[in-house]
């Protein structure tokens, strides 16, 4: 909200400045005045917050160690902000069921570039950080966001970077650094069905000792065509389906983990 109350207040000053100032309502016909400087005040503290996200990425470093409560900040509340004018109403299900107080691993499904999105803007006080492929470091603005939050990017012609990626993820939930969201389709490609996970995600879950959540995401697919249409509103829902202790998946397989969640997010997005 820091974002859009910003920009409401650029519409509101606006309008009232100019009406008693460079351009005075002193007429019943000049009611158009303040509406006229309150849309371009509202347009101005628009791009003045889109200005502001892409100066400050600057200042994130490509060395970081560990996330940036402030760049996890600023993503958290420009996402919202971005949702709110692309028309984006996310309903969440089943919050409650995510532990507080301790790391996890969260999985969900992935059916749109906006997913990992939609899921940005809730959850803040978890501390979670993102795997996203590398072409996402190639957006503006949002990138150097993203370095600055340390969302990990994943080469996925490089089977020995992932590999890496995933010994960090590890590392910093053992170390109670952060909680880590992936999508273990690894890719969007597929469209409505479910596509095979990559088992190696488990791994992370089962080498860093910590909780298992398994979510789903069900809206996003449409979302991209809200920018033809200002007036669309997507409505995206959120499910988290349960939480696995570690000592529930202690004894599994990767494969045999990643079969078990596959049949629970299959068996709720048929619904």
């Amino acid at each position: 909200m820091v974002f859009e109350i910003f920009t409401i207040l650029c519409c509101l000053g606006l309008a009232v400045s100019s009406a008693f100032t460079f351009w005075p309502v002193k007429h019943g016909y000049d009611f158009y005045r303040p509406l006229v400087m309150g849309l371009a005040g509202y347009v101005a503290g628009f791009i003045l917050v889109l200005l502001f996200l892409y100066i400050i990425g600057f200042f994130s470093k490509k060395d970081m160690q560990k996330p940036s409560k402030f760049y996890q900040f600023l993503l958290h509340h420009g996402v919202s902000f971005l949702h709110l004018h692309i028309g984006v109403k996310t309903k969440i299900k089943g919050g409650k069921k995510i532990p507080y107080g301790q790391k996890f691993l969260l999985v969900c499904n992935h059916i749109s570039n906006f997913d990992p999105m939609v899921m940005i803007e809730h959850w803040p006080q978890y501390n979670l950080i993102y795997i996203t492929k590398k072409e996402n470091y190639k957006i503006p603005i949002i990138n150097n966001l993203m370095r600055g939050a340390c969302y990990l990017p994943v080469d996925r012609e490089d089977p020995i970077q992932s590999l890496g990626v995933m010994r960090t993820c590890v590392e910093w939930i053992k170390k109670k650094v952060c909680s880590v969201v992936i999508f273990p389709e690894g890719t969007t490609k597929h469209k409505e069905t479910l596509a095979p996970f990559h088992e190696g995600v488990f791994n992370v879950a089962l080498k860093a000792h910590c909780p298992l959540v398994v979510c789903t995401i069900k809206g996003t697919k449409e979302i991209h065509k809200n920018v033809k249409k200002p007036f669309k509103l997507s409505h995206v829902t959120i499910e988290v389906l349960r939480t696995m202790p570690y000592e529930e998946i202690s004894e599994m397989p990767a494969k045999q983990l990643a079969d078990k969640v596959h049949e629970m997010m299959l068996e709720n997005l048929n619904k």
